[in-house]
């Protein structure tokens, strides 16, 4: 078993994704999706802002959506698992 890593733990450094890979991958198929790096424009963490459309609720089409996380992994499985891979 390998360490605690951002991905989870156990995961041998072999099995842990390249994650700045996987953002470009999610980045060249999101085009409207933006990505900001822990200190670019004052953030904190990696964080993602894109305009939510086409959505169900016609109240909601149009809305900035920004999601943050402290660790790049985790917020390129929110975005696979929320704008598909």
């Amino acid at each position: 078993m390998g360490p605690d890593n951002a991905d989870g733990p156990g995961k041998a450094p072999a099995e842990v994704p390249d994650n700045v890979k996987r953002m470009e991958a999610i980045l060249a198929r999101h085009r409207h999706v933006t990505y900001l790096r822990p200190g670019q424009a004052g953030v904190a963490h990696h964080t993602a802002t894109w305009i939510d459309v086409d959505t169900e609720d016609p109240r909601e089409d149009g809305t900035p959506v920004t999601v943050s996380r402290m660790d790049l992994g985790p917020l390129c499985s929110y975005l696979e698992a929320r704008l598909g891979r």
